[in-house]
């Protein structure tokens, strides 16, 4: 069987993620479509009912509010000025926001951006998929407690996140980048038992890495499938993978040439195949 006829649906749980959400009582956001500061409240979902548009500005969104769902709910936002904004799209200045989009079909991130979505320790049901974003997913301020069922598809960076604890996730997403896949910087609070759970992911391109991971040993990263990459991007660092010494691994699939990669377990686990 050749791995590239494996084609990663991880959005086909939206539907699930819908039904979830449609219990939950929504805010309408602004409709003007003006790159604002929202505030759903603590605790609230704010549902997105138009478009927004940053024109030539350097950040969009803003959601200031404790442990708040902004759903994006099919629409798009878009930077259509020139040059590289510097910010991102949608950044989270509160602990424990989550960014979901209960759409059909799904909204997005279009136009030139450093970051797609920063700080926002939630993550589900998303596509982004932008090769004018250089960064997809990053977390420094706050740490990411969830990223799943979602396509990140972007320039050079991914997924470049700190973990907030021992029962993040990063799970069932398909990622694709030129450089670097699935990246974990650190973990933010260290306490308790048990590790981070990496699984199910789909990973294409990364010619650096497809996962790497740093500065923690508190991960589990199993049943990741990693494909169509070309080591020559980056000579000399071909490995599919990198953990930090402690990190558990189990049921790695790598599909990279010329890679000598200590954690892949070779071709075609079986059970991966039932994953996708």
């Amino acid at each position: 069987m050749n791995v590239r006829s494996i084609h990663a649906k991880p959005w086909l749980v939206a539907g699930a993620v819908a039904a979830v959400f449609a219990a939950t009582t929504a805010i309408e956001a602004r409709a003007d479509a003006t790159c604002t500061t929202l505030s759903p409240g603590q605790g609230n979902t704010l549902q997105l009912t138009d478009d927004y548009d940053a024109g030539s500005g350097h950040i969009c969104l803003v959601i200031d509010s404790l442990n708040s769902t902004l759903d994006l709910n099919g629409h798009t936002i878009r930077r259509t000025g020139f040059g590289m904004g510097t910010g991102a799209a949608i950044r989270c200045s509160a602990a424990g926001v989550r960014i979901i989009d209960t759409g059909s079909p799904k909204g997005g991130i279009e136009g030139l951006w450093q970051t797609g979505i920063e700080d926002c320790e939630g993550i589900e049901a998303l596509e982004i998929v932008n090769a004018g974003i250089n960064e997809g997913i990053v977390n420094d301020d706050h740490g990411l407690e969830e990223l799943r069922d979602s396509v990140i598809s972007v320039a050079q960076f991914a997924v470049t996140v700190d973990l907030k604890r021992r029962g993040s996730t990063i799970t069932n997403n398909y990622v694709e980048a030129l450089s670097t896949g699935i990246h974990v910087t650190d973990m933010n609070d260290e306490s308790g038992s048990g590790k981070a759970l990496i699984d199910r992911n789909v990973i294409r391109r990364a010619s650096f890495r497809a996962i790497l991971v740093e500065n923690t040993s508190l991960t589990k990263v199993q049943d990741n499938l990693m494909y169509q990459r070309n080591p020559s991007d980056f000579p000399g660092t071909s490995d599919c993978v990198e953990l930090a010494s402690g990190n558990v691994h189990n049921r790695l699939l790598c599909d990279c040439p010329g890679a000598n990669d200590e954690f892949c377990e070779g071709d075609e686990p079986p059970m991966l195949l039932t994953l996708f």
